[in-house]
């Protein structure tokens, strides 16, 4: 039977020669995950609370937020507490768990960024499918079939997952397709979005329609600006973790481009404490909930 040590001494040598070379620094961003980390478990639970209660969003759309908000939660729940304990032991140069925690934590880690992606493209493609659609989009986008997409979503991404354990190399083209798939796919679809959001305008101002349409433009340009935020800062913080892994694929491995891709880590797992903070800030049906919820757990008297 293979020993975890058998599965990770290819590069295990080279992580704790690259960790020992910048320890301080290496040590103080494990210290700065962890205020990221309890902000994301806190926040996202809130979340969590705060779309069950609500009852405003449409339930569809509401189910793609949930399943965007589950996985940051599970970003501060398990994958953050395992990249600590992975660098922990680095440090330490405990070989035996380092090996064990580093299978387990890609693992879980490319789990939880895929669903990420491509949860937060679904909530692109809903966004332009419900503009496409305007007034047939309730009778297309029923809770069920979105609950089957985002089961499937949750199984592909599982699968996609576990690929790395025994072909990397297969792996990295599922992951790059995936990345570049889902990437170019949220662009177009808001680009399509703002296009039809512009001709919608120009038809309701042409034809005088009252604010109380079916389609309620104001409303849904809302949801659209939301979903907007909330895929750039995704690609704000996951830019830069991408750009170092190109590099790492072009430039032969050493310890400054280790480091500056534990740091660009960091600002991926940021994200998920961030996300909590833009949904307050831009869905007001959530802020409202979230503030109570928030008020009740931690302002007691």
């Amino acid at each position: 039977m293979m020993k975890p040590e058998d599965f990770c001494f290819s590069h295990i040598t080279q992580t704790f020669s690259d960790v020992n070379a910048f320890r301080t620094a290496y040590t103080v961003s494990c210290l700065a995950c962890i205020p990221f980390l309890l902000t994301s478990v806190v926040g996202n639970f809130i979340m969590v609370f705060s779309l069950w209660k609500c009852r405003s969003l449409h339930p569809p759309f509401k189910a793609l937020l949930r399943s965007l908000v589950l996985s940051d939660l599970g970003v501060g729940l398990v994958v953050q507490p395992l990249f600590l304990a992975c660098h922990f032991t680095a440090l330490t140069e405990n070989m035996s768990y380092f090996c064990v925690i580093q299978v387990v934590y890609n693992t879980v880690g490319y789990f939880i960024a895929g669903v990420s992606f491509v949860t937060t493209t679904s909530i692109a493609l809903d966004r332009f499918f419900a503009i496409q659609m305007r007034i047939g989009y309730r009778q297309f986008a029923t809770l069920r079939k979105t609950h089957a997409l985002l089961v499937f979503i949750w199984v592909l991404c599982a699968f996609l997952s576990s690929v790395w354990i025994w072909n990397v190399a297969l792996y990295r083209i599922f992951r790059d397709t995936l990345l570049i798939s889902c990437i170019t796919i949220a662009c177009v679809s808001y680009i399509r979005v703002f296009m039809l959001v512009r001709q919608c305008q120009v038809g309701l101002n042409a034809n005088q329609v009252q604010g109380n349409a079916i389609f309620h433009l104001g409303r849904y340009k809302n949801t659209v600006t939301s979903t907007i935020y909330v895929f750039g800062f995704l690609l704000l913080c996951y830019m830069p973790f991408l750009c170092l892994s190109v590099a790492a694929l072009r430039s032969e491995q050493n310890a400054v481009l280790s480091l500056w891709t534990h740091i660009a880590l960091v600002l991926v797992y940021a994200n998920s404490s961030f996300n909590p903070a833009l949904y307050c800030w831009r869905i007001p049906e959530i802020r409202q909930i979230a503030r109570e919820t928030f008020g009740k757990l931690f302002c007691k008297t």
